[in-house]
């Protein structure tokens, strides 16, 4: 009984997520441990336990921009220094945990999130918000997506690998 319960509840999380999406003209895509490459699971749980908001985080995530350009390659050990004479650097470095995560969330995150694991001595880089998202899928594999969507993910990748080389220019929108 308490399994169907569950179930059901989760079924009613999925349908409300499938919704949301669907209103935001987004995609819903959900994977297991099973589906997803370790490595990218394990950056996943770590990028969601840090979405949470708190109160300083408006003011150190405004600060946080300009110091920390779009597109800049940095490391969170990098920039934490550049605000932590303003807040605690604990506060700091939560507040870029926060942003990178809520940037993954929205395909604005410049990190292969299946191959290495997230650190405070990674690289990082964030896309602008007015730039369309990365929708990069490593597994399923390019060939056994539906065609559109192997478009798009041969399209992202082009998209990733301007970014890193610096030939890639913000105009298209999709």
């Amino acid at each position: 009984m308490e399994d169907e319960k569950r179930q059901d509840r989760q079924q009613a999380k999925a349908e409300a997520a499938r919704r949301l999406a669907r209103a935001r003209r987004g995609v819903y895509w959900i994977a297991t441990e099973q589906q997803l490459p370790l490595q990218r699971h394990y950056n996943l749980v770590f990028l969601h336990a840090r979405r949470q908001g708190f109160a300083a985080f408006t003011e150190i995530e405004a600060s946080l921009y300009q110091v920390w350009p779009w597109a800049e390659v940095a490391c969170i050990k990098d920039l934490v220094p550049r605000l932590a004479g303003r807040w605690q650097e604990a506060l700091v470095e939560a507040a870029i945990w926060k942003v990178v995560a809520d940037s993954a969330a929205r395909g604005r995150l410049l990190v292969d999130l299946s191959s290495v694991p997230l650190s405070r001595e990674l690289p990082l880089a964030l896309l602008p918000q007015k730039a369309p998202p990365l929708s990069l899928i490593l597994s399923p594999t390019p060939s056994r997506l539906p065609t559109g969507c192997a478009t798009s993910f041969h399209t992202s990748f082009g998209e990733l690998n301007g970014v890193l080389h610096g030939t890639f220019v913000f105009l298209r929108q999709r």
